[in-house]
């Protein structure tokens, strides 16, 4: 919405859906649970964040980030900007189907905190009780304390 009067410009739109970068490889689905998690294969011209998803949509959105480092190479990643609550955060989700009960799932990620206090952070899996009985979280990741002088760590 608009004052009258007003000119809108508007240039390179686009409107579409992910294309197959965005999900899956092949027929194993449960390979990588999550797919584009690296934020190297994004969609719509290069900067979609399909699959990840915000919790507060109307607050902000993950954006996808390009950085060349000192040794020439480009790396892209999510950023969560605009945070207004300690669980405004970048989210995924999963296939339940994926999960077994019993096996060891591996989770690694890199972070890059810019904030001058430290600060603690943590992978959190949330869903529905087998039971139905409503929802339960867990956190197989927590890391220690991290700072903007830090860069990323693993």
């Amino acid at each position: 919405y608009t004052e009258p009067g007003t000119t809108i410009s508007i240039d390179d739109f686009v409107f579409e859906l992910p294309s197959e970068r965005s999900y899956p490889v092949g027929n194993d689905a449960c390979q990588e649970l999550v797919a584009n998690g690296d934020a190297e294969n994004a969609d719509g011209a290069g900067w979609s964040y399909f699959p990840m998803w915000s919790s507060r949509s109307n607050d902000w959105q993950p954006n996808i980030h390009v950085e060349t480092l000192p040794n020439g190479s480009v790396n892209k990643f999510f950023r969560a900007s605009n945070r207004r609550w300690h669980s405004d955060t970048i989210r995924a989700s999963l296939l339940k189907e994926c999960f077994v009960k019993g096996l060891v799932y591996n989770i690694s990620l890199k972070v890059r905190i810019q904030k001058d206090v430290p600060l603690k952070y943590y992978v959190q899996l949330k869903g529905p009780r087998a039971d139905g009985s409503g929802w339960t979280h867990k956190q197989p990741l927590k890391c220690p304390e991290q700072m903007q002088d830090q860069g990323w760590v693993e």
